[in-house]
């Protein structure tokens, strides 16, 4: 037993540079804000034959650019395609999978937001209730997004088809991993639980809408659940597990693996559940 104590806290010190605890990802989105008088209806079709099911938390990894993306259909997640007029929807949200993050998420910044959306869909139509077409893949360029740390903002006006500019770009700074540990939880995820019941986050969180920052805390406070409800100490163990397997490519937010069940599924699902009641 003495040994396997050992060895489990060589390997949390040996990945010390990646994380050793649960974890949320940072993103990318796309938004859409109307501010027009009349509702917006989001149609879209993704290269892959399925979107997001509930039974995967809505979620799919697609090849993007010679990467591999975890794609959250966000429209599933809150179970409507139509923003009313003042209101904004998260469309899409993203985030590479291991290994050799650093090297992803920097391409993804290098990646302009059109050909990001040209990767991830094989079609998108953003029309008026009353039919009249607003923006689709073709013209999408022609579009003012706005950036907004790692999320892209659409922002629809009734005049929107006259409205043309080039995209507003917003310097990110390039992600890389250093030897300081709490640098890199800063650097790559939003926000984090501890098994001594901690949770960091923080209180406005650039790119993120105030119902996608509540929903996020409900992820974190679901593993002190875990935590506390469990064993605390296989539950640490098995979330050192899944980061493992985070960084080497598997998706444990969106994976039913039986036998395993992985808590970051759960914790995602809650977060999930979460956002479609703040929604309606």
């Amino acid at each position: 037993m003495e040994i396997k104590k050992i060895l489990f806290v060589f390997i949390m010190f040996f990945f010390n540079i990646i994380v050793v605890f649960s974890f949320s990802p940072k993103r990318e989105a796309f938004i859409i804000w109307n501010y027009s008088s009349k509702n917006v209806i989001v149609e879209r079709e993704y290269f892959e034959s399925y979107r997001g099911i509930q039974e995967f938390n809505y979620m799919w990894e697609q090849d993007v650019f010679g990467m591999t993306l975890s794609i959250n259909d966000m429209l599933e997640v809150v179970n409507t395609n139509v923003i009313e007029p003042n209101q904004y929807l998260v469309i899409i949200s993203y985030f590479p999978l291991g290994p050799q993050l650093d090297e992803k998420y920097n391409l993804l910044n290098r990646l302009s937001f059109v050909e990001k959306m040209k990767g991830i869909f094989k079609k998108l139509n953003i029309i008026f209730n009353d039919g009249n077409n607003i923006i689709t893949l073709d013209n999408l360029n022609n579009s003012t997004i706005k950036q907004w740390d790692r999320a892209y903002v659409l922002e629809i006006f009734d005049n929107n088809q006259r409205e043309t500019s080039a995209i507003t770009n917003v310097e990110v700074t390039p992600l890389e991993y250093t030897t300081d540990f709490f640098q890199n939880v800063l650097t790559f995820f939003n926000a984090f639980s501890l098994p001594d019941g901690r949770i960091f986050m923080p209180e406005n969180i650039p790119g993120f809408t105030q119902k996608e920052h509540q929903a996020l805390l409900m992820h974190a406070i679901q593993h002190q659940g875990q935590f506390q409800n469990g064993n605390t100490q296989e539950v640490y163990e098995q979330l050192l597990r899944e980061i493992m397997l985070y960084f080497n490519g598997i998706n444990v937010f969106r994976t039913r693996n039986y036998p395993y069940w992985y808590l970051e599924y759960d914790a995602q699902r809650i977060q999930n559940n979460a956002l479609r009641g703040l929604w309606n």
